[in-house]
């Protein structure tokens, strides 16, 4: 009798241990929680993100790094610039992790590998499945994305673009009501041919979210239309004391400067956190 007990506690404790090896506990990620809907990898606590895709309007699909702290901090889109990809903002977006945001990276279908190591799926896709590629058609991927987050932490979000996209978050950012503040890196009127040349301005006038614009130091003059243009009691321009970089990579470590930029970056999302 003994000896059946023991082999009946043995096979249960086999039994056990067998669960857990098939599911380990939650981790800290959103999709633990099954919040982030299509996801192609799991949590990498190595790089600190999550790989997820969602579809565009004209259903395309999305690809992005989730980069996921908690539920209840306030959700950041991060917007790449030309010929660029979701890694322009890896270390960016661990940065905003640490400082109370969730984000995500997105890869949009006007973009490349300019970035070393990027790999910008969303922009392979589209060229496959024949879809235009111009910087207006990433429109619908940012909204998508906006959208994405807006369900994941049903809060509005803080959209941040580089170059190109910069332009676009303005836009979006003007009627979007699932956006609650915008930050434009080297913002200009890059869609002659396809829009007005004055587009992005008339767009955004007088828009009363909370923005913030900044550029490189020789871009300062032509920025400054989009910070006046602006009429929030929240807008600010930083004015880089060294030359600087043209984009979000005003960020990186390695830009000249690049501590002057992140001060006054932090002090806005502060304000509007």
């Amino acid at each position: 009798m003994q000896i059946k007990l023991l082999r009946i506690t043995f096979f249960a404790f086999f039994v056990i241990v067998l669960e857990l090896a098939c599911n380990p506990g939650n981790s800290n990620t959103a999709s633990s929680n099954n919040q982030t809907g299509n996801s192609n990898e799991q949590f990498n606590p190595k790089t600190g993100m999550q790989k997820v895709t969602f579809p565009a309007k004209d259903g395309l699909t999305i690809t992005a790094n989730l980069f996921h702290q908690n539920s209840d901090l306030i959700p950041v889109v991060l917007c790449h610039q030309a010929n660029s990809s979701k890694e322009e903002y890896t270390e960016t977006a661990k940065r905003l992790n640490e400082m109370g945001f969730n984000c995500l990276a997105i890869d949009q279908r006007s973009g490349g590998n300019l970035v070393e190591g990027g790999n910008n799926e969303t922009a392979l896709l589209a060229q496959k499945e024949g879809k235009s590629t111009n910087y207006t058609d990433a429109q619908q991927d940012i909204e998508a994305a906006i959208d994405y987050m807006h369900t994941l932490y049903k809060k509005p979000v803080i959209l941040v673009g580089s170059s190109y996209s910069a332009s676009l978050a303005l836009v979006i950012a003007m009627h979007n009501d699932k956006v609650r503040a915008v930050a434009a890196f080297s913002p200009g009127e890059y869609f002659a041919g396809i829009k007005s040349e004055t587009f992005v301005q008339e767009s955004m006038k007088n828009i009363k979210k909370p923005v913030f614009i900044t550029s490189s130091k020789k871009e300062v003059p032509r920025v400054k239309v989009f910070f006046d243009a602006a009429s929030g009691q929240i807008k600010e321009m930083y004015l880089p004391k060294e030359e600087g970089i043209h984009g979000a990579r005003a960020l990186w470590d390695t830009t000249p400067g690049s501590a002057g930029y992140w001060t006054a970056f932090s002090a806005f999302l502060t304000k509007v956190k």
